[in-house]
């Protein structure tokens, strides 16, 4: 089946997922972030890359670099976000892992370096309107997903 694009709308747009239309009906302490698909509600449409986005680098290159239009944080978000980075490695190879998941993962940093010691790291970063700590860690070539820690 062929689609169509989606509206410059969209942009932001996370299948069953309206925190706002939530908060307009009263959810709170955390309701507001559970995923529901309601019927009528889903779109069947492409969304549009941002008019500004770039293909992200090629790895290994994308692992460092990457281009601050394709995300909505400011450069100095994202040489902060490894402030803590080079603790954490030193701290990983004392255990033997070959995967591990980041919850609440920053911008990827942290995985991102221990993928170039051949440990696979799943960032699950919660749900944030810019959507920039998974689309940070997507656009460095890593696996990434949003994921609500609250549930009823």
């Amino acid at each position: 089946q062929e689609l169509d694009f989606c509206s410059p709308e969209s942009e932001n747009y996370v299948p069953c997922f309206n925190v706002s239309g939530k908060l307009d009906l009263g959810y709170s302490e955390g309701n507001e972030y559970d995923r529901h698909c309601e019927n009528g509600l889903r779109k069947n449409c492409l969304v549009l890359p941002p008019s500004k986005y770039r293909v992200p680098l090629r790895w290994p290159t994308g692992r460092d670099v990457i281009w601050v239009a394709n995300v909505k944080i400011t450069a100095q978000e994202v040489l902060s976000s490894a402030s803590l980075l080079s603790l954490l490695i030193f701290n990983v190879f004392f255990i033997e892992a070959d995967k591990m998941l980041d919850i609440g993962c920053g911008y990827g940093s942290f995985g991102a370096h221990l993928f170039s010691k051949q440990l696979l790291t799943m960032c699950i970063a919660n749900y944030e309107p810019s959507g920039s700590q998974v689309q940070l860690t997507l656009e460095r070539g890593l696996p990434a997903i949003f994921f609500s820690h609250y549930h009823n």
